[in-house]
């Protein structure tokens, strides 16, 4: 399995939807539709559990490794599994190689 490069964590979610990493803070916004005043994200509430879920990523994708490592080797040598494929499928969308 090769990893993307995502900064490693911990991530902290600050005030303001600030999320701070190792490597410096980001700040999670929205944008407005062209040519409009209206925001794309129309509720706050959506953006700060979005943000919530960014600073969970390193987390995340640690117990998603962890998970994948423990069913291969509980499943060692036996029958495809789907939730295993389903891990993979989302590490993979995150970037992982395999």
């Amino acid at each position: 399995m090769k990893r993307p490069q995502i900064t490693p964590g911990p991530f902290a979610l600050k005030a303001g939807r600030n999320i701070e990493t190792p490597s410096g803070t980001f700040y999670l916004t929205y944008s407005r539709e062209q040519g409009t005043s209206r925001p794309l994200f129309l509720s706050p509430v959506e953006l700060d559990a979005i943000a919530k879920a960014a600073a969970a990523l390193p987390a995340l994708l640690a117990a998603l490794e962890s998970a994948l490592d423990l069913i291969a080797e509980l499943n060692e040598g036996g029958a495809e599994n789907p939730e295993e494929n389903e891990i993979r499928d989302a590490l993979t969308l995150a970037g992982y190689e395999f």
